[in-house]
């Protein structure tokens, strides 16, 4: 007899615990769960333009073409995607500097890496 009546005490207490988690109520903390941006055109997505600055401040397309300042922002204004500035660790302040206002100007999204291993520029 006390070995039922051990039993029902448990029986009785799961029961009452799965109703008190069922009735408890679930509070978010407020976070939003990160999301994706659908493409609005969907379509063939661009990698970015890779722009290489070499040790002496000279600008290299990716493909091996050295060009300057103005027609360095005559090629970003017809990119469509974002640009990708490889600097040599060499490479003057001033030049990267200029690089930048030029990319800034156009309000072209642009990343700069700095490489300090030696090389030609893309």
């Amino acid at each position: 007899m006390n070995g039922s009546l051990i039993v029902r005490l448990v029986d009785i207490t799961l029961l009452l615990l799965l109703s008190l988690m069922a009735a408890a109520s679930f509070t978010t903390t407020g976070l939003e769960p990160p999301f994706t941006n659908e493409l609005e055109e969907e379509g063939v997505l661009l990698a970015p333009m890779q722009i290489g600055i070499a040790p002496d401040g000279s600008i290299h397309t990716q493909h091996g073409a050295s060009i300057t300042l103005e027609e360095l922002e005559s090629l970003l204004d017809q990119w469509p995607a974002e640009v990708e500035f490889i600097a040599d660790a060499r490479a003057p302040a001033v030049r990267l500097l200029a690089v930048h206002a030029v990319a800034r100007h156009l309000n072209r999204k642009a990343t700069f890496r700095v490489r300090q291993r030696q090389g030609d520029a893309p």
